[in-house]
Parts: C-alpha cells; structure tokens; sequence
C-alpha cells in the first residue's frame, strides 16, 4: 500500500520532485531486505511517472534527466551490488520478501530508457554527464575488466538488452544523435590497429599470387654457385603464415624485436589490485590486447549493433549517406572477423538497411564483404529457416544486383516484383557487378549453394532473392543452367503457390534475358509446354499461367517462329483437360497467342480450325474446331470481319448444330446423351449475336434448332438458348411483331409458324421440372424470357 501511494504521488507532484523521492528511498532502505523494497518501489514510481509523462522541451534536459544518476546508482546496487548477493546465496527463504523475487532493476532500465532525453552530444559540451552516458557507462565499464566472470556478463547482457528496448520506443532520439553515440560505442571494439592490419592483409585479392619479397644488404656479395650455400644477400619470404605476421625483414629489425621481448620480460607486477607496475614504466597503464571474440567485447558490439539496427529499422528515411557511410568498414570487419552469430546477423541486418543508400566507401568493401557472406553460407546448412541464412541471402541480393531499386521493392514487398537489368549508363553491364563482389569459382560455390537450398521444403523469399540479382547480371556457367533446370521444375512441382509463381516469374526472366543459343532455347519451351500435362491441377495451372505469360511477353518474331509449339498442345488441353479452372487458363491462353500473331500467320491456325470441323468421323475435333472458333471471335474480330468469315462461320454452326439436334424429334430430344457439340455450336453462335446480330435473322432453321434446344436435359444447353432468344428478341418494341420486318429480329417469329408458342411451351417444361434438377440461373433466364412474351401476346 505505502508504495502505492508513492507512486501516486510521484504521478500528482512536478516532476522536479522526483529527485527528493529517490534520494529518500536511498537513504531510507539501504540494507538488508530494504534494498530489495527499494528497488521494487523505484520501478513502480518509475512506472506510475512513465503513464502520464511528457517532455515539454526536446532540446533540454528536464529534472527527469538529472536523476538518472541517481536512479542508476540504486539499479546498480541492486543487479550487482549486496541485494544480488543475497538473492543468490543458498538457503534463503526469499519468498518470506515478495520484492526479492524476480529482478525489477531491469524493467527500471528499459522505462528511464524510454523517458530520458536523449541527446549524447549534451556530454562533450557540458561538464556533467548526458543521461545516455550515466546509463551505458557502467555497465560498457564492467566489461572492460578482464577477470569479468560469466555470471555478471549474462546480467549485462541482460540490463543491455533492456536499454535497447527503453531507447528504441523514446521519442527524443533522431539520427544525428544516435548513429555518432552508436559509433562511438562499437568503434573502440571492432576499430583498431590490429583489427585493421588483420583486415588489409585479408582483404587482398584472392586472384593475384604472392611474389617473393628480396631485402638486400647495403654490401652486396659475390655471387657462390647453385650448389653452394644459399645466397646470404637477400632474403625470400614467399610462403605467408600467421607465425610470419611480426617477423623481421632485416638484421636491424631483428635487433629490434629481441630488445623489446627482453624489455617485456624486466616488467613486474606487484601488489594485490594489478596493473601496477614498477621500474621504469611504473606510471604507464597496462593496455590488454582488444579481442572481438571474447565474450565481454562481443558483449559491448552486440549492444552497438542492436541499438543501430533497432534505429534503422523504425528511422529509415531518416538516414543519409554520410551518416551510414562510417559504419560500412565497422560492420564488415563484424562480418568477417566475429564469432558471435548474434553479432554477425545484426551487422547483416544493419546492412540490408545501409546497402539501400548509394554509400561512397561500399565499391572498397562490396567484394570482401560479398565473400565474407559466402564463407558463413559454407560453414552454414543450407537450412532456409535459418534466420543467418536468410540475412545472408538478403545481403548478398544487395551487394550483386545491378538494379539496386529493383533489389529492394522485391526485398520490401516479399518477392512480388522482377529484379531485371538496370538500363542506366552508371550500372555496371553483363556480369561486371558480380565480377566486383565475386570471382568466378566462387560464384560457382554460391550456386552449389543455392541448388541445396531449393531442395529445402521450405523456401523463402531471400534464396529467390540472390538467384534473381545473378540472373539480372547474366552470369554465365554450366552450374547456372543447371540451377535453371532445377527452377522450371519447382513451377510445376512446389506444394505452396508463392513459391510455383516466384520460381515462374524467374525463369520467365531468364528465358527472356539470358544469352543461349536456338536449341537451348527451344529445349525450354518444349519443357514449359510439356507442364501444361503435368498430372496434378495445382501445378497443371501454374504452368499455363507461365504460358500465358510467356507467350504476352516473348518478340512478336520469336513468337511467330515457336507459335506452332505453343498452338497444338494447347488446344488439345482445352479439349481433354479435367479441371475447369485449367481449361478456362488455357483458353486465356489461346486468347492471348491468337491477339498478337500476324494475318498470315493467324490465316494457317484458321485453316486448321476449318479443316478440323469438316472431319466428319471424329467428333472430338469438331468439338475442338468449334471451341477454338469461338477463340477467335474473342481475340480477333478484325480477322474475323474480312472475306465473309463471320457468315461462313454462321453457316458452318448452323449445319453443326443442325446435324447434331436437327434430326432429333421433339419427344426425343429429352433422352440426349450428347450435350457438349450443341453447347459450345450454341456458345459460338452467342459470341456471333453479340458482335453482328443481323447475320443470325436469316437462317430459320438455325433457329428452330435453338428453340428445341430449349427442352435438352442438360441446364448449360437449356441456359445459353434461353440467353440466346432473350438477346435477340428482346431487342425488339412489341409493337414490331404485328407486320414482317426483314431487319428486325421480329421476323425469327413472324417466319416460323408457332414458334411463339413453341418458345413459352419449352420455356414452362423448363418450369416444370422437379425441384432438385432445377438450376437458379435457367429459372431465372426463363421468367425474363416469358415476361417479355406476356407483353407481345
């Protein structure tokens, strides 16, 4: 209760209060199990005050910021200090105190995190401490000692890990303040003269052997025969070795080296608080060699690096070239040189953000950085759910496209753009860009690489991602065709639909971009053509679609010469394909190669259609004929329009249709069996009607056809005659029907006796039929059809 209403009063008082509360509860509780109700009351004042505060000015400090020392003091103790002590000593009944139970100092952290003023610069142009430095600095201290133990590094981890949280969501933090702050924090780790030397000598060309170094005397010698004893003038170092990286290269040198190891070893220490050292150099301070792998250093990185990426990704925009620009050297030296895999994927993740901006120093790192990333790969199972691996693949995608725009809309919007060559002067052509980020073996290993991930069940938008970026600079190898091979498979075979479009829309930007000769290239279509057979729909689908859009992209004259591969197979799986989706995909299809061909060429198809109908002993390709007729009157009505087409056309459907239900009596007409000729011979004539309505008024006996067609058993024959008399007739004013006009589709009636009759009577059997054969849209075109016969009767 007391603390409580603590809280509640820090709430209602000015904040400049808050200083005289902390102080009173350190001076207060400041022993035994006090210390645990100390800091237990700190974080429920700190978060009673984190509800209703606000900051009025956000370029000064406000009293909250002054007591951040203070408040750090207690939170200190409390982690480090004697309450610590007592909540890890064995045998202590600590749930006799509640406050003892968990750690409240680092829920304290993240909320004077979230609240302060953060503004680092505040420290170098004041005397005292800016609020961020009272908060990092003990802790970045504590990893400073060498004898840290493993214990108090987790707890560190830990209180950092909470600040990050606490600065990421305060509102006072921009980008001028926090990438200097950040840099200054992980440079003393990562940027020193070791770390830069281990670097240059790393980083050198992998292509270019090393050649012999001669150190020459200032005397030179006779010459001694070869088979004498080794030339005593100059001296080779022609094999590198980390032994070698401190070796002298001449007698002086040498000289040099030996004094300062005997120097070294006249150095004492004494006393029980070492360094403190006696002789000569008594007054100079022992500097311990800086090393990135040890965990307190890794430790200090991991927090720099977290605080920069949490940055990054919520103040994007915000960032600018030279502000990103000094952590390129920074964060590859992370990447080649760390060992913490927690430390390397942030460095990976900072530069997925800073690689977005056209950064200066990037040309000098891009190819280090690029085989740094290909060595963790290699170490690494190609296991994409790995998250390394992923920050791997997204990062390489960056350093080897040529389009850096298009790399990142396909980054952002998770696979659903086409990465494809940049046409602007400045980007590197060819495979000049993957030239400068990698060399040719070991381009080759990253394919190796990526052909194990595509085996993985589980893909993800990164592997496509570094395929994509090779496939843009066209990189040409044995390795990269195969890889190809292994794509248009996945269009047909992969169990999820993103990855069967993504693997689609790569090869489709292969297929159309890459260099390859006649035969490779005629190899692929026939692959692509042979998957619109595939057994499954699924996949059976995405390979018509990958059809469809090769054929809308591919040159007209390239289109022109395969065309005869593209037409044959599809109609035939217009004809014979099961599922309803694929076959209404293939006459899409169909739709598309008829729009863009040429006359001559769109003539010889129509030719085959023509020949197809007149084979009277196979229905199969009547049925087809028709089908692939009614194609053309979709896709092109001017080819349609010339040389009496559209009334040969008419003519052909009308003997069709005729042949098929013309012979049939009335009564018979119930028990046919055969329904798909007289629905697609009616489908076609539909798509006729809706183009050129007059050229269907002169053959009565066509129509006659379709009013007993009225009375089929099957509802799609009943529905599209039903459309058919409605479309026509209804285009007519009553008053029309009482004298014969020729160009008027009033005459159908007036020139067939009965046919009124004929048209309500099969319209009411229509009705009439049991209620579980009764299709909704055959009902419903049969009481439109009706209610306009009302009005003329």
């Amino acid at each position: 209760i007391a603390r409580k209403s603590l809280a509640k009063i820090a709430t209602t008082v000015h904040i400049r209060y808050l200083a005289d509360i902390v102080r009173e509860l350190a001076m207060a509780l400041y022993e035994g199990y006090r210390l645990h109700v100390r800091a237990a009351t700190l974080h429920s004042v700190l978060l009673a005050i984190s509800a209703t505060y606000e900051r009025l000015d956000s370029t000064k400090s406000s009293p909250f910021d002054s007591c951040v020392p203070a408040m750090m003091d207690i939170i200190q103790q409390d982690i480090f200090g004697d309450a610590s002590e007592i909540k890890e000593v064995e045998g202590v009944k600590k749930r006799l105190v509640k406050e003892a139970m968990g750690a409240k100092s680092f829920g304290s952290l993240e909320l004077i995190s979230s609240m302060i003023l953060f503004k680092p610069s505040l420290h170098s142009t004041h005397l005292q401490l800016s609020s961020i430095h009272a908060i990092v600095n003990p802790f970045l201290e504590r990893l400073q000692d060498p004898e840290v133990d493993s214990k108090t590094l987790s707890k560190v981890k830990e209180a950092m890990a909470k600040i990050v949280v606490g600065i990421s969501q305060n509102s006072s933090s921009t980008s001028e303040e926090m990438l200097p702050f950040v840099y200054a924090t992980v440079a003393p780790y990562i940027v020193t003269e070791e770390s830069f030397e281990e670097y240059d000598d790393m980083s050198g060309s992998d292509d270019e052997e090393m050649k012999g170094l001669e150190v020459s005397r200032s005397k030179p010698r006779k010459k001694v025969d070869k088979e004498g004893a080794s030339k005593k003038n100059t001296r080779k170092a022609i094999v590198w070795a980390p032994s070698q990286l401190n070796s002298a290269n001449d007698s002086k040198r040498a000289h040099e080296i030996k004094m300062k190891d005997k120097y070294e070893l006249r150095r004492v220490q004494d006393g029980a608080n070492a360094p403190k050292l006696t002789g000569s150099s008594r007054n100079e301070s022992l500097k311990s060699k800086a090393d990135l792998n040890s965990p307190a250093i890794s430790c200090g990185v991991a927090f720099g690096l977290s605080l920069l990426y949490a940055h990054l990704k919520r103040n994007r925009s915000s960032v600018n070239e030279m502000m990103g620009d000094p952590f390129v050297k920074i964060l590859a030296i992370c990447v080649r040189q760390s060992k913490d895999n927690n430390a390397v994927l942030l460095s990976l993740k900072c530069l997925q953000v800073l690689l977005r901006l056209d950064l200066p120093s990037l040309p000098m790192y891009r190819k280090d950085l690029s085989r740094s990333i290909l060595s963790i790969l290699s170490s690494l199972s190609c296991n994409t759910q790995n998250e390394m691996v992923q920050g791997s693949f997204k990062t390489l995608t960056l350093l080897i496209v040529t389009d850096r725009t298009a790399a990142i809309r396909y980054l952002d919007n998770e696979g659903n753009d086409t990465l494809t060559r940049s046409e602007k002067p400045d980007v590197p052509k060819s495979d000049d860009r993957i030239g400068q980020s990698l060399n040719k073996g070991q381009v080759q290993v990253l394919v190796s690489i990526l052909q194990s991930a595509l085996t993985d069940a589980e893909h993800h938008n990164s592997t496509f991602g570094v395929i994509r970026a090779i496939t843009s600079t066209k990189y040409v190898s044995p390795e990269y065709y195969d890889l190809m091979e292994t794509i248009i498979k996945m269009t047909v075979q992969s169990q999820k639909v993103s990855m069967r479009q993504q693997a689609a829309k790569i090869f489709l930007q292969y297929l159309i971009e890459y260099p390859m000769g006649k035969q490779r290239l005629e190899n692929h279509l026939k692959q692509i053509v042979l998957n619109v057979q595939y057994e499954y729909d699924d996949g059976r689908l995405s390979a018509i679609e990958l059809v469809c859009t090769l054929i809308n992209k591919l040159p007209l004259p390239l289109l022109e010469e395969y065309c005869q591969l593209f037409f044959l197979p599809l109609v035939l799986q217009l004809v014979n394909d099961e599922s309803k989706k694929c076959r209404e995909s293939v006459g899409v299809s169909i739709t598309a190669l008829l729009s863009r061909l040429s006359i001559s060429v769109l003539q010889s198809l129509y030719e085959y259609a023509i020949r197809w109908s007149e084979d009277k002993q196979n229905s199969q390709l009547q049925r087809m004929s028709v089908q692939l007729l009614g194609l053309f009157l979709d896709s092109r009505i001017d080819f349609m329009k010339k040389n009496d087409r559209f009334q040969n056309l008419v003519n052909h459907l009308s003997r069709s249709l005729q042949s098929e239900m013309g012979a049939v009596e009335h009564t018979n007409v119930l028990l046919a069996k055969e329904w798909e000729m007289v629905y697609f011979c009616l489908q076609t004539i539909e798509k006729v009607g809706n183009i050129h309505k007059k050229v269907l008024w002169k053959d009565t006996e066509m129509w006659k056809t379709i009013i007993k067609s009225l009375v089929h058993p099957h509802p799609w024959v009943q529905l599209v005659s039903s459309r058919i008399i409605f479309s026509h007739l209804s285009s007519c004013e009553p008053n029309q029907f009482s004298k014969m006009i020729d160009e008027s589709a009033s005459s159908i009636i007036l020139k067939i006796p009965a046919s009124l009759f004929e048209i309500a009577r099969n319209l009411c059997f229509q009705l009439n039929s049991e209620e579980e054969h009764q299709a909704q849209d055959v009902t419903t075109m049969a009481i439109k059809n009706l209610s306009w016969m009302i009005q003329i009767m």
